[in-house]
């Protein structure tokens, strides 16, 4: 029989798949400091053009940063908050765009996590531009979503509540981001006691963790019978969050603890009598 013609093999090269840029890569973009807008885009022969728009945030190791839930704490409620403004109702608590626009102006960096889908980005996007109070918005930030279907995110969320699985997960991929000897987190807020545990998960101090009911109600983690409102926290704004030195471009930024309510605050004695404030109090 004749000889058979030599097939040629082709060796499959090895690629690795990922979403995320090596810090090679993100040194080559041509990134300033705060929010970039990036583009990515495929050709096909027959389907044309797809676009896909997202912002890289490029901000110091300095910087300090709030974290903020979005259904039930910027919203009145978890799934309300989710259908009325798509029937054009504001569902927003009262006074959380003036708090958190004054965090804003202090030097902080919002961050917002929801156990909502990455389907959902977009228009989770959009309604946290759209909720504005007369001239102020909510500060821009990057927004982390679950990376599952709707389905798997609403069964994490609603049926096994376990949304703190993912929310710790993703807090301590950001703070890795971050030197190993800073911590960026210095406050969170959340309306479960799951978003609580989750920003204890990362060190963020009790006294620094706040959970909103419906009712628009703020307690402090630490102080759970003390009850608040985001209006009031108004109040408290300068001395449990003390402003900070935004970021410059190269890196410099103040730290908390030489800010100035920090310097002129009275000390707390470290020596007491116990016998003599006893006596007193007699």
């Amino acid at each position: 029989p004749p000889p058979r013609p030599r097939q040629r093999s082709f060796k499959r090269k090895k690629q690795h798949l990922t979403n995320r840029l090596t810090p090679e890569q993100l040194a080559k973009l041509p990134l300033t400091p705060g929010a970039n807008e990036v583009v990515f885009s495929i050709t096909t022969r027959y389907q044309g053009t797809a676009k896909a728009t997202s912002t890289i945030f490029l901000w110091s190791y300095t910087d300090k940063l709030v974290v903020s839930d979005i259904d039930g704490t910027i919203t009145r409620s978890d799934v309300a908050g989710q259908v009325l403004p798509y029937l054009g109702k504001d569902w927003t608590h009262n006074g959380v765009v003036e708090l958190f626009s004054a965090l804003d102006r202090n030097g902080y960096r919002l961050v917002y996590l929801t156990a909502r889908a990455i389907g959902q980005a977009s228009y989770t996007k959009e309604f946290l531009h759209s909720i504005r109070r007369g001239n102020r918005g909510l500060p821009k930030g990057p927004i982390f979503l679950m990376p599952f279907s709707l389905y798997v995110a609403f069964k994490k969320e609603v049926i096994e509540r376990r949304p703190d699985e993912f929310k710790t997960k993703c807090l301590q991929e950001l703070r890795a981001v971050f030197p190993p000897d800073v911590n960026p987190f210095h406050s969170g807020f959340g309306n479960k006691h799951t978003d609580a545990k989750s920003y204890q998960e990362v060190d963020i101090p009790t006294s620094r963790i706040f959970t909103v009911n419906p009712k628009g109600h703020v307690k402090c983690q630490l102080f759970t019978a003390f009850q608040s409102s985001y209006t009031d926290l108004m109040s408290f704004v300068e001395s449990q969050f003390p402003p900070v030195h935004c970021s410059s471009p190269t890196g410099t930024g103040s730290r908390e603890e030489y800010s100035t309510f920090n310097y002129w605050r009275d000390p707390i004695p470290t020596n007491i009598d116990t016998a003599s404030l006893l006596l007193d109090s007699l």
